[in-house]
Parts: C-alpha cells; structure tokens; sequence
C-alpha cells in the first residue's frame, strides 16, 4: 500500500530509520511520479508507517467497510496493533499540522504501481476520520481532508 498527501505548502521530510521503522515522510521516487496526476495541489509526499511503507495505516482484518475491529489474540497481536495505532495516530497529527496552515489538503491511497489508477472512492473527512475502533485505508481512495469544524 501507499500513501500519497499533496498540499499546497512543501512537508518536512521525515527520515526513515530502517533498524527501528515509524511513521516517515518521503519525496516522492522518479516511478511514483505519475501520482502527481490525481492532485490538485503541486506537493506531493509519500507517507510511510511502522512498517516502512503505507501498509501499517490500518488496524482491521475483516472484510470491507465498515471494519471490524481485529482480533486480538496474542502478545505480538498486541504490540503489532499498538504500533499499527501509533502510526494512524502520527497520520492524523501530520494531517492536522498541514491543515495549520491551509484549508484542505489531499490523499490518494493505492497498490504500489498503481499510482496511475483513477480513484474508486472519493470522501471528504477531517483528520479525526483517521481514528476510532478500528479504520483502514480504501485501496484507490481519494481523500480531502479538512479542517474540522
């Protein structure tokens, strides 16, 4: 999975930290270019999770929306589903640092090397979207995120 946010403003960039993956923000790769194709807005950035790329944005296992909130059966389940929350938590506080400064920004999730995919979903959410017992990203969803209130 990846992760696209466009804005108007350019993101600081977020290292990743291989030995210990967390939530990262990196410029886009010469092949993820054509994703620049479904923003309005000229910034564009990939977000990475816990996991090094967009995968760890979610904690449900079951089905299509609405989720269910997974299952939780072992220790490992336990600490995987902290870092999972970790990561939409660090989403959610980036988005809001972005929406500091301008009105709406824009997100596009997909498969990696579909960034050319036109989108299948579209929803308009505030950063609080991004939360909740259980949540997860719509492969080809196109989000803009606004302020709430």
């Amino acid at each position: 999975m990846a992760l696209f946010l466009a804005t108007t403003k350019p993101v600081a960039p977020v290292p990743l930290n291989d030995a210990s993956p967390q939530f990262n923000i990196q410029p886009i790769t010469d092949r993820e270019t054509p994703v620049l194709a479904q923003f309005s807005k000229p910034s564009v950035v990939y977000l990475g999770s816990h996991t090094g790329c967009s995968c760890g944005f979610g904690y449900c296992m079951h089905g299509d929306p609405p989720p269910e909130p997974p299952e939780i059966d072992t220790p490992e389940d336990v600490a995987e589903l902290e870092r999972v929350r970790a990561s939409v938590s660090s989403l959610r506080a980036c988005l809001a640092e972005c929406l500091s400064q301008e009105e709406a920004v824009e997100l596009f999730a997909c498969w990696e090397g579909d960034e050319e995919s036109q989108p299948e979903e579209r929803a308009d959410v505030t950063p609080e979207h991004f939360d909740g017992d259980s949540f997860r990203l719509v492969q080809k969803g196109f989000y803009v995120v606004r302020r709430a209130g």
